[in-house]
């Protein structure tokens, strides 16, 4: 298997570009060999940004927000080596958890962004792909109750649920039920929440 660089040092090869090709394949060999001989002499961002820069990145941008997206790379190449957890595979790991700026000059008619992110924002529809999925944990319920009658009023009782980490049940609660109109009092039904 040939590296980028070697593939780029074969010059039988480069001979087969066009001369528009060679041109800009000669910038990038001198910017790239002159960071390779920079490496680890400056901190990681400073390096891939000068780089980057070198380059002409942001002209390849088409928009403000991939700027901002640009710049969140860069954070998290920072993040990482200031905290001595920068690897390959730690970099790839957590690439895949950055998601891109929404669009400032978007006329809101669409936009991707995680729950957290569009929680507590305002949209007509949200989409919410996959929630039919498992989590892969259990499906015992957080708490399961039942709606009685004690005297006249109609309470909520928590049924005990064992908790297993700690080899003990956990104890019943019993609070007044909230009023429902329409819902015979006298009745006691189950209920489970997920």
């Amino acid at each position: 298997m040939s590296t980028l660089w070697r593939l780029i040092g074969d010059a039988d090869r480069v001979a087969k570009l066009s001369p528009d090709g060679r041109a800009r394949l000669a910038r990038f060999v001198d910017v790239v060999g002159q960071a390779l001989r920079q490496q680890g002499r400056v901190a990681v961002r400073r390096w891939v940004e000068g780089t980057w820069l070198q380059l002409g990145g942001p002209a390849c941008l088409a928009s403000e927000t991939d700027l901002a997206d640009a710049n969140a790379f860069l954070d998290l190449l920072d993040q990482l080596d200031a905290g001595g957890r920068l690897t390959l595979a730690q970099l790839d790991k957590e690439t895949g958890r950055l998601y891109a700026t929404p669009d400032a000059r978007s006329d809101g008619s669409l936009q991707f962004m995680t729950l957290h992110k569009a929680k507590g924002l305002e949209f007509d529809t949200v989409i919410l792909p996959g929630l039919n999925r498992k989590t892969g944990s259990n499906d015992t319920p957080l708490m399961r109750w039942e709606e009685v009658l004690i005297g006249d009023r109609e309470h909520l009782v928590v049924l005990r649920r064992h908790d297993r980490a700690a080899g003990r049940s956990l104890p019943e609660t019993v609070a007044p039920a909230p009023d429902r109109r329409g819902r015979d009092r006298g009745t006691s039904a189950s209920r489970s929440t997920h």
